[in-house]
């Protein structure tokens, strides 16, 4: 879904050809879907999430 972020990258951002915009969106894409902290994750990273996820998974597998 699209929200407010997404239409201001498109308002902000001049597209100069097709490649430049598929660069550009995967680029906004990564950001936006990995590195950016979200408030579901306690504002962590989905990164971060996963890798505490993980350990948390692995101690509890050693128990």
């Amino acid at each position: 879904m699209w929200d407010l972020a997404h239409f201001d990258f498109l308002h902000e951002t001049i597209l100069r050809n097709l490649a430049h915009a598929r660069v550009a969106i995967a680029a906004r894409s990564n950001d936006y879907h990995i590195e950016r902290p979200h408030s579901a994750l306690d504002y962590q990273t989905p990164a971060d999430y996963a890798r505490t996820l993980n350990t948390a998974i692995a101690n509890r597998r050693k128990q």
